[in-house]
């Protein structure tokens, strides 16, 4: 098979100066419309504010989406590169190795998904200032204004006021407060949060946090858990006590006791003490390692790689060893509440009884039960296992990197090995042969859950999971070739709203967290994760009928996007277009709708990137820059203006027997370039116009590579004698 249309190639890479500033990113000669349409697409949201902001959950799609474009001829992408530097960086790793979502404050786990809330948990929650935590002001609550209830013990109340808090005066040592009596169910109290800020307490100082357990109003038993005390440096700060850790039985929580057990005097800010669900997301640490890989692999960062490898290594290891990877081959989650179980159940009058603390969300689909034994998960362990392997691979070929080993370093081997497991146990055990089509999960009771969820599907092809067989299943299935029995969208309807496929193409009115109470109050389409479309995951979509239906296909897709998009600009944007009825809902900025464009879904900057390792084909590594370009018949040639890779900018010129790199700036040095296997006539040509020839073969068992000096060379052509 030939890496794009033709037996004979000519790769044409010449080193030149010049302006990208002027220029269109994507260029198709006959296809103009479509490709200053996917032009506008891009930077639509690529200069959109927000995507900075974006939440750990969005690395492994935002960083390769958006690193690779150098704005001018001499930013090599620095502006965006030092911003994933910092974001990667920054991303915060709690003891146990879990990564934080870093999301803003909910009234749940501070590290997790800022809702469901205490309230909706039927949990308890005392907030003496919502300074952090708007959601609860939003939802009417309102701060503490008295202490009534509570019980001092050596402190005194220095002041309460909304902004602050409550202010204590540890007066004596061994100061404690304790709330008031309540009745909680500990299933929805794995956690407890506490927002505080203290001055004067000693690093050894043992704060803990104690509570009381009863049934029928009668108390059992007191249990601790230690935590560590804060100082003036630290400021407001939110600490996570697991109660989950502590087994308990059948009983309620009845109160709990801040133990300062301070040495001395000192100042405590209190401004919230609240149960919390789990919250946290099974996703993030693969997350955070499949863009960090991809931040290294297109900037050649080894800095960076020399500061982060210990954290990835580490991440890894944690979501092995959290979620049974080794002993069940998928992503297992026994997180409280993280049971893939819906959060209500129907009696056989329709009356429904919710089940608070069920079915708490994992990722990106907040409000479905993803858990358990979650397909979504595994899949991107999968892919994280992979690129794992392949990085510790030139690791092992590069000493001179100067990179740490050390106990947690994984053999490639290992990781390969796992892998196939991960690969032939989820193939096996999220398939339902009777839809033929990838679950969403799993729960505690055995159940699969399959309202035809096209995203996890696709993201299953995309990322390699998926065996042949089974993708050509998907895409049939998708495609409307084949109906599936009980599917409320089915055929073309699936690709109502154009832009992209339904999430999901059956009714669902049944499995959702608990905190969605009346999911059949809106019709389907109306809602994101019940029948309406996602932009950004239309990314998976293309890059997927790249691997299985090819090139053509692919741009069938895309095309199909560009042509809406450029109907949507033309009657003022997202908001003027779907503000005419029945062309669907958007959902944005605390709005529920069925169409997820703009605003938090910053997503959407990935389907134009289709283009990069798609299209063109350009992979880089650590070692250099991989070709491997796929352009559809129709295409006389593909341009891409503006490309940072490693240190260089480059230009990129496809077309059926040529491809051409131009080298707009950058450092000096060595580009490595991997061009498709096969038999090449290399010309070389200097600065002075002298020309050097060579024969070269790349050999597939090494991938030796084509060694490209941009000072000692400015044109250099690849001439493929021969596809064998």
């Amino acid at each position: 098979m030939t890496p794009f249309r033709a037996s004979l190639l000519v790769f044409v890479l010449i080193v030149t100066s010049g302006s990208a500033d002027d220029r269109s990113l994507f260029i198709i000669p006959g296809e103009v419309p479509k490709a200053d349409s996917l032009n506008r697409l891009f930077e639509r949201h690529y200069n959109d504010p927000i995507l900075k902001g974006a939440a750990t959950l969005w690395d492994q799609w935002l960083v390769g989406s958006t690193i690779w474009r150098a704005t001018s001829p001499r930013d090599s992408g620095d502006a965006m590169r030092e911003h994933w530097r910092r974001t990667l960086l920054s991303r915060r790793i709690d003891a146990d190795g879990y990564v934080s979502t870093h999301q803003h404050a909910g009234a749940a786990h501070i590290e997790g998904w800022p809702f469901p809330f205490w309230s909706q948990a039927g949990g308890i929650g005392y907030h003496f200032s919502l300074v952090n935590i708007p959601y609860l002001s939003q939802n009417g609550h309102s701060p503490l204004k008295n202490t009534s209830g509570w019980t001092f013990e050596n402190c005194s109340t220095k002041s309460l006021d909304e902004q602050n808090g409550l202010v204590l005066s540890l007066d004596k040592p061994n100061a404690s407060v304790e709330t008031p009596l309540f009745h909680v169910d500990p299933f929805v109290a794995p956690f407890v949060g506490l927002e505080w800020a203290a001055e004067g307490l000693n690093p050894t100082d043992l704060c803990a946090l104690e509570w009381t357990i009863g049934t029928g109003g009668r108390r059992l038993e007191t249990r601790r858990a230690y935590f560590t005390p804060i100082s003036a440096v630290d400021g407001t700060k939110f600490t996570m006590i697991p109660l989950h850790r502590h087994p308990v039985p059948a009983c309620e929580l009845q109160r709990f006791r801040i133990c300062f057990h301070n040495s001395a005097p000192a100042t405590v800010t209190v401004k919230s003490l609240f149960t919390s669900i789990d919250s946290r997301h099974n996703i993030n640490n693969t997350s955070l390692l499949l863009g960090a890989i991809d931040y290294i692999r297109w900037t050649r960062d080894l800095n960076l790689l020399r500061e982060m490898l210990p954290r990835l290594r580490r991440i890894l290891g944690y979501s092995l060893v959290e979620f049974d990877v080794h002993s069940s081959g998928i992503v297992y989650t026994r997180w409280t509440g993280h049971d893939g179980k819906p959060g209500f159940k129907r009696d056989a009058d329709g009356k429904k009884t919710m089940l608070k603390g069920h079915g708490i969300g994992s990722n990106y689909w907040d409000l479905l039960p993803f858990g358990s034994r979650d397909t979504l998960a595994t899949i991107y362990l999968y892919a994280a296992l992979r690129k794992m392997a392949e990085l510790e691979e030139m690791i092992a070929r590069h000493p001179e990197w100067n990179l740490p080993g050390g106990p947690e370093r994984f053999e490639p081997f290992d990781l390969n090995k796992l892998a196939d497991r991960v690969q032939e146990t989820a193939q096996r055990t999220f398939w339902n042969e009777e839809t033929g089509r990838f679950v969403a999960c799993i729960d505690e009771d055995g159940v699969h859950h399959d309202y035809g969820y096209t995203f996890v599907n696709l993201e299953a092809i995309h990322y390699g999971l998926a065996s042949p067989a089974q993708a050509k299943a998907i895409f049939a299935w998708i495609d409307g070739q084949r109906t599936v029995d009980g599917d409320t969208s089915q055929g073309g309807d699936i690709y109502h709203f154009r832009f992209a496929p339904r999430a999901t193409t059956r009714r669902n009115i049944d499995w959702y967290m608990f905190a969605w109470i009346d999911p059949e109050s809106i019709p389907f389409g109306g809602q994101v994760q019940d029948g309406g479309a996602v932009l950004g995951f239309s990314y998976h979509d293309v890059m997927a009928r790249l691997r299985i239906l090819g090139p053509d296909n692919a741009w069938n897709r895309l095309g199909a996007i560009a042509d809406w998009y450029r109907e949507v600009e033309a009657e003022g944007g997202y908001r003027k277009y779907y503000s005419v009825p029945g062309r669907g809902t958007l959902q944005g900025g605390g709005t529920a709708g069925g169409l997820g464009l703009d605003q938090e879904f910053v997503e959407s900057v990935m389907v134009p990137s289709a283009m990069i390792e798609g299209f063109a084909g350009l992979s880089p590594t650590l070692e250099g820059l991989h070709l491997h370009p796929r352009i559809p018949t129709s295409w006389p040639k593909l341009v891409i203006n503006g490309i940072a890779v490693h240190q260089q900018v480059i230009d990129v010129e496809i077309e059926p027997q040529k491809i051409r790199l131009t080298r707009v700036s950058g450092d000096a040095g060595t580009l490595n370039i991997f061009p498709p296997a096969g038999n090449w006539k290399v010309s070389m040509k200097g600065s002075t116009g002298a020309v050097e020839a060579k024969h070269y073969v790349p050999l597939l068992s090494e991938r030796s590579p084509l060694p490209w000096n941009v000072d000692s060379f400015r044109e250099l052509t690849l001439e493929m004698l021969s596809d064998k």
